[in-house]
């Protein structure tokens, strides 16, 4: 059965809303990093502490939302394909390293010279790292403060890029991560620290996820948008999310360009049903709804500019709607449509 089928149907005529790049990293939903290292609590809960269900989808799945959510129609649904930043990038690693959460992420060489041309230039703070060339590449793949420059890249080898960044980190803190990053003969990457998680691909465009628009339109003509990528997640992308969250008050705002896109909101728990997911801020422009469980899932929410973070009653509604579907059933929607859109 096709996913138009499950929905019901719905008609062609809708359009989705217009797709951001993948590079421009904004404010989601994320919260408190779950209690055991396995992401549960030792009660088989679901790991936040409330004694709540997990979330459980059939592995192998895609997630889609079941129809519209309130008052928002679901306009577009398609697989997500890697933009041209993302070309290469293999997987974030989320670590702890000395009292600070680092991600490491490995890119092709190749990708690199696609996206930063082929002569690209070395980062002007630090010439070399472990004896080989540090290349200046690399703010989309990390969630950063907003003006920091607190990550580095460097050639590991002549075919692997490797990126580390933090918050927190100054130019010694950088140098001793990347000066602890492993790289294996077969070109595998074994980052220091404490690893708390693994991310496939790029943090903010994650492999294997889906997109999905909603749209509507306002009383005075304009539009209004929520844009989102969900992802199958097990324990392990789930906490590198969760320990990737913004500490309460660490993003001002004001100082970014979504800063009139109102309130950034804080760490916390939303009922969804018997089970209890969990949101928070990554950046100012990037928010992460985790719904924790063995085989749960991980929601990326577009903010910034004139798109806000949807509400927490809109979250569960969106969470409690999530669909099972088989890749070969996913009927994609749209088209995409290229009017500016708000929140």
């Amino acid at each position: 059965m096709g996913v138009r089928e499950a929905w019901g149907r719905r008609g062609n005529g809708r359009r989705r809303a217009a797709v951001v790049l993948a590079v421009v990293l904004v404010a989601v939903a994320g919260v408190v990093v779950v209690a055991g290292r396995d992401g549960s609590d030792g009660d088989g809960d679901s790991g936040d502490g409330t004694g709540a269900e997990p979330f459980d989808f059939p592995p192998g799945q895609l997630l889609v939302p079941a129809g519209d959510v309130r008052e928002y129609p679901l306009t577009w649904v398609a697989p997500y394909e890697p933009a041209p930043l993302d070309h290469g990038t293999r997987s974030t690693i989320v670590t702890r390293f000395e009292d600070h959460v680092v991600t490491v992420t490995t890119v092709d060489a190749a990708g690199v010279r696609e996206a930063a041309g082929v002569d690209a230039l070395p980062d002007p703070r630090v010439a070399t790292v472990q004896g080989r060339p540090t290349v200046d590449y690399g703010w989309h793949l990390a969630p950063l403060p907003d003006h920091a420059d607190n990550d580095l890249a460097w050639y590991a080898t002549d075919d692997l890029v490797v990126h580390v960044a933090g918050r927190g980190l100054d130019e010694d803190d950088l140098v001793r991560v990347a000066e602890a990053v492993e790289v294996t003969d077969d070109g595998r990457v074994v980052a220091p620290g404490e690893i708390v998680g693994e991310i496939p691909g790029l943090y903010s465009a994650p492999r294997g996820s889906v997109g999905v628009a909603f749209e509507r339109r306002l009383d005075d003509g304009r539009y209004s948008a929520i844009r989102a990528r969900v992802l199958p997640a097990d324990r392990s992308v789930q906490e590198a999310y969760l320990a990737l969250a913004a500490p309460d008050g660490s993003i001002d705002a004001s100082t970014h360009y979504s800063c009139c896109a109102g309130p950034i909101p804080s760490k916390r728990k939303i009922e969804v049903g018997d089970r209890m997911a969990l949101a928070a801020a990554l950046t100012a422009d990037e928010h992460v709804l985790v719904l924790p469980g063995d085989d749960g899932a991980v929601v990326l929410f577009e903010a910034g500019r004139v798109r806000s973070v949807p509400t927490d009653v809109w979250l569960a509604d969106l969470a409690a709607s999530l669909t099972p579907v088989a890749p070969d059933d996913l009927e994609p929607i749209g088209p995409q449509s290229d009017g500016v859109t708000g929140g």
